[in-house]
């Protein structure tokens, strides 16, 4: 086996494990969407209970105001039984005193109770508009979500291929060059091999030495970047797909 077959190995390889990479890293995410779509849900059932709440209060004000209400009215008529019953003009005009009292405080109550009949349909009409809004958010989230779901048997597939195609092509390397490849990709963030375009190490940016230019043309053994120690190929030597990519 001659190491020019076991590069275009390793450098599908490396794609491959990238590949299998982002495709682990979408499938992690799908459980961060389903919970994005359910809290838009929440917000939304969270919105109309705000709302009910809100018209609960709006509720409960307004039959304080009618029971302050009925209670001055109830006072207003004791005070007119006690008219017929004064004997002195002072005590008739400190009854009407105070009647002119409560009644100020009836017209205030009255007033107050209209202000929350009004509030009421402002609340009444909120309550339905969040209703729509869930509504409107759980059909988007169940669209979404099968969506989702739909995305994921798709990932899991495409995952299940990628590794399987990794797990093939490490069967296939030279144990020498595998282990040389597996010890560069732990320390340079699982990239191993660079592309080397016109006497530079695509990955770094840094230019080869001629002599490891010349030795990488001719793939006869593994050469590596001086500066980031990858092993470098290149493109235009070997038998590659143009989609086979090895940058991170």
């Amino acid at each position: 086996m001659s190491f020019r077959d076991d590069l275009e190995r390793l450098v599908r390889l490396q794609a491959a494990e990238l590949e299998v990479r982002d495709l682990q890293a979408d499938l992690d995410g799908l459980p961060a969407a389903r919970e994005a779509c359910q809290g838009r849900v929440r917000a939304a059932e969270d919105a109309v209970q705000g709302a009910e709440d809100d018209r609960d209060e709006s509720n409960k004000e307004h039959r304080r105001l009618e029971g302050k209400l009925q209670e001055a009215e109830a006072q207003i008529d004791k005070y007119r039984e006690h008219e017929m019953q004064v004997k002195t003009n002072q005590q008739l005009w400190a009854l009407q005193d105070e009647i002119k009292t409560v009644q100020d405080r009836i017209g205030r109550t009255e007033e107050a109770i209209l202000e929350q009949l009004e509030a009421a349909d402002t609340l009444t009409a909120a309550i339905g508009q969040r209703n729509e809004e869930l509504v409107a958010a759980k059909a988007e989230t169940a669209v979404e979500t099968t969506e989702i779901d739909v995305h994921e048997k798709e990932l899991a597939g495409q995952l299940e291929h990628g590794r399987g195609e990794v797990q093939q092509l490490r069967g296939e390397i030279a144990p020498d060059h595998l282990g040389l490849y597996e010890r560069i990709a732990a320390v340079r963030g699982g990239v191993a091999i660079a592309e080397g375009i016109e006497g530079r190490c695509n990955a770094c940016n840094v230019r080869l030495r001629p002599q490891i230019w010349v030795q990488v043309l001719n793939v006869g053994e593994p050469q590596q970047c001086d500066a980031c120690k990858r092993i470098v190929f290149c493109r235009d030597t070997l038998t590659l797909p143009s989609s086979v990519s090895v940058d991170s």
